[in-house]
């Protein structure tokens, strides 16, 4: 798992990926997919059906770090918008 979360840093360092647009593991498996084509198929039948085979536990790691990374982004999120609020709230 930490060399998956390695890849992406270094993809997301290296070229236009926005893992918030796909999903890591789409990035890991088909490296070389760009995000617009991505937004492309992502809607396409063929590529719906398609299926990755991994471990179990893989899985479970991906999933749990999936977890923990929308919690973190939340978190940070929710952190952005107290900060903001408090700085508008010290505005005379």
């Amino acid at each position: 798992m930490k060399e998956l979360f390695k890849f992406l840093d270094e993809e997301h360092q290296n070229n236009d990926i926005d893992l918030n647009m796909m999903p890591a593991l789409v990035v890991k498996v088909w490296g070389n997919l760009t995000a617009a084509n991505y937004q492309k198929i992502k809607g396409n039948r063929s590529w719906l059906e398609l299926t990755t085979k991994v471990c179990d536990e893989c899985y479970l790691e991906y999933t749990k770090s999936s977890l923990e990374t929308d919690f973190i982004r939340e978190t940070k999120n929710t952190s952005d918008r107290l900060k903001i609020d408090a700085a508008n709230k010290e505005k005379p």
